[in-house]
């Protein structure tokens, strides 16, 4: 948790998150190890802080939502209430794996989150900064159903993959999302892999 965490304060989840997370999980059967996936998210689940949306907020992803399905895009509740509370609180950075919605926020022009969002393959690549690669891409293998891009980026088809080939593939993503999105990445979040 230490490696999301800025100025002490950890990561945060909005609340209903363990619900809908514990319900995606108990249908999800194509995982390898349902039990270790469960192990695992009542692990985060304990050591992240949980948020509530405020009247505001709620509001604000409404507004943001309906500026989204004017232009026929796909941003969904929990993403458009993150996005609220992180421009409402002040946050330094929204991680999702939705590139949808950060493509969505891009065409709508939310320009007050421009710089503030990271995907999922940018959280990756900081990972490597600190664990090694073949720690991860053996956590990221074991389940290689539950995210295609990752399971491609860490090259679980094959026996061998250096650190430089999964930044690579990571960046691969990453750069794909930003010259679809714009301004909305996070720059400088990368792995330092030569």
């Amino acid at each position: 948790m230490a490696l999301t965490t800025i100025d002490d304060v950890a990561p945060s989840l909005l609340s209903i998150a363990r619900f809908t997370l514990r319900s995606r999980l108990s249908r999800n059967c194509h995982l390898t190890d349902p039990e270790a996936a469960v192990d695992a998210l009542e692990e985060l689940l304990a050591h992240v802080q949980l948020l509530e949306p405020t009247a505001d907020e709620i509001e604000m992803a409404a507004e943001l939502e309906e500026l989204a399905a004017n232009k026929a895009l796909e941003f969904d509740m929990g993403e458009s209430q993150l996005v609220a509370i992180l421009l409402k609180r002040g946050c330094p950075l929204l991680i999702t794996g939705d590139k949808r919605a950060i493509i969505a926020m891009a065409e709508i022009g939310l320009v007050d989150a421009e710089g503030k969002l990271a995907c999922v393959e940018q959280l990756f690549a900081y990972i490597l900064d600190t664990i090694p690669h073949m720690d991860v891409r053996r956590r990221i293998c074991a389940e290689a159903t539950a995210d295609k891009a990752l399971t491609a980026c860490f090259a679980c088809a094959t026996s061998i993959v250096t650190a430089k080939d999964i930044v690579a593939g990571l960046d691969s993503y990453t750069n794909d999302l930003r010259r679809r999105s714009g301004a909305m990445l996070v720059t400088g979040l990368r792995a330092k892999i030569p």
